[in-house]
């Protein structure tokens, strides 16, 4: 009668962890030294006599002095690869959020990877000076464009508005858009440009350009065609009835009594330029006031107007709040609170004409109070395309914080593979 063979039970591979079910159920692999070991006449005796052998003890110190090729590399779906990304555009973001140099980037990841050493984001973070710098050039900021253009792609108006200011040698020239986005915040003001006039075909949609009132940005108080920003536009757009506004010194405080009859003829000659505003009289019924309740409309917009004073009527008896909010803030909850865009079409229209033209050009002088912050007397070395990076992400980006910029990468794959792709260094 032949001898009972032992099997490679399940309390054995319990008690040596190291081996694997072999190629029956009287074998054992070992997956150090990959190789098998009969356990059908020996049983237990033929482990130990194997795990005791010094070709498996070499293989161990060898396995310990190792380290696995996925230590190195984390796969293209990997979770802490994906996190890592999101955290180096968020400290790349925080970086321009708050004027920090990119010198700054050479303590900050190394201090994180000390601090955080139990996080596996933590240690993957490697994200210095110049890593940090290619991802705010090559990544954010022409993303940033991207989304702009996106956007304008519903836009029916906009407005152009620029200056020029010298920064040491460089003369320096951002190129704003304002248009009104319903189904965002309402009048909307970006950046596209800090040198030249992007070719972009959204700028076909331009309907005004706003400047001061220089001779080389309008030609003069008749508006005189010719070597000037608003003629050359006109004709670069093909359009002839594009509209100026121009903008002026206000009126100082105090000013000796002999001077006066000299103000009053400036203040009369300055009324001139003002002309060109009395058009948008035709739009004083925009103001939303209860008053405005008994409108008159063409028949052409019969429903959308009785729809919008149903609306006011209905914001008079329950929220009189509502009226305290700024203007384009009142257009923007109706157009949202409409079901349907048909309802308010035209209305939509004349509203992105309306808004889409500047009460002022502070926005220009906003931009610049950004380089001159940015592009201080210790930070001289930046290039313009940097500046001009560092502005696109911190004014096109003004109303997002570090946080919520954190969610929107990870939001976003596209941006991590760029973020996270030796392209960006090109």
């Amino acid at each position: 009668m032949s001898k009972r063979k032992c099997k490679f039970t399940e309390v054995l591979r319990a008690k040596y962890p190291c081996f694997t079910s072999g190629r029956d159920e009287f074998d054992a692999k070992c997956s150090i030294c990959d190789c098998h070991v009969d356990v059908g006449n020996k049983g237990t005796t033929a482990l130990e006599r194997h795990v005791a052998t010094e070709k498996h003890k070499k293989m161990i110190r060898a396995a310990s002095s190792s380290s696995k090729v996925t230590n190195f590399f984390q796969p293209s779906t990997s979770l802490i690869l994906k996190n890592t990304h999101a955290a180096e555009g968020t400290l790349a973001f925080h970086t321009i959020k708050h004027h920090q140099s990119y010198n700054s980037m050479e303590c900050t990841a190394s201090l994180t990877r000390k601090m955080f050493a139990d996080s596996e984001t933590a240690k993957n973070l490697k994200c210095g000076k110049t890593k940090t710098e290619a991802i705010v050039n090559q990544v954010v900021a022409p993303h940033t464009i991207t989304t702009i253009i996106e956007t304008l792609r519903n836009i029916s108006c906009l407005s152009v508005a620029t200056d020029a200011s010298n920064h040491g040698a460089d003369q320096l020239f951002p190129i704003l858009i304002q248009y009104f986005n319903w189904t965002g915040n309402g009048i909307e003001t970006k950046i596209l440009d800090l040198q030249t006039l992007p070719n972009e075909t959204s700028l076909s949609i331009c309907v005004a350009f706003i400047g001061d009132n220089a001779n080389v940005n309008f030609g003069g108080v008749n508006r005189n065609p010719g070597q000037n920003v608003f003629t050359r536009l006109k004709e670069s757009l093909e359009k002839e009835h594009l509209t100026g506004v121009e903008f002026f010194a206000t009126k100082p405080e105090s000013i000796s009594n002999e001077f006066i009859s000299v103000y009053k003829a400036c203040e009369d000659y300055l009324m001139e330029w003002i002309t060109p505003l009395e058009d948008f009289k035709g739009f004083e019924w925009m103001t939303l006031l209860k008053e405005n309740e008994n409108l008159k409309y063409d028949d052409l917009l019969h429903d959308q107007f009785c729809n919008l004073i149903s609306f006011l009527k209905s914001k008079s008896n329950e929220d009189e709040a509502y009226f305290d909010l700024k203007l384009h803030e009142q257009w923007t909850i109706y157009f949202k609170s409409v079901k349907n865009i048909e309802c308010f079409s035209e209305l939509l229209k004349i509203c992105e004409f309306y808004f889409c033209i500047s009460a002022h050009n502070a926005n220009v002088e906003r931009v610049f109070s950004l380089i001159n912050t940015q592009w201080s007397k210790e930070r001289n070395r930046l290039s313009v395309q940097s500046v001009k990076s560092i502005i696109l992400t911190q004014y096109n980006f003004i109303n997002m914080s570090c946080e919520d910029f954190y969610n929107y990468l990870l939001k976003n794959k596209e941006l991590l593979s760029k973020i996270g792709s030796s392209a960006k260094y090109d």
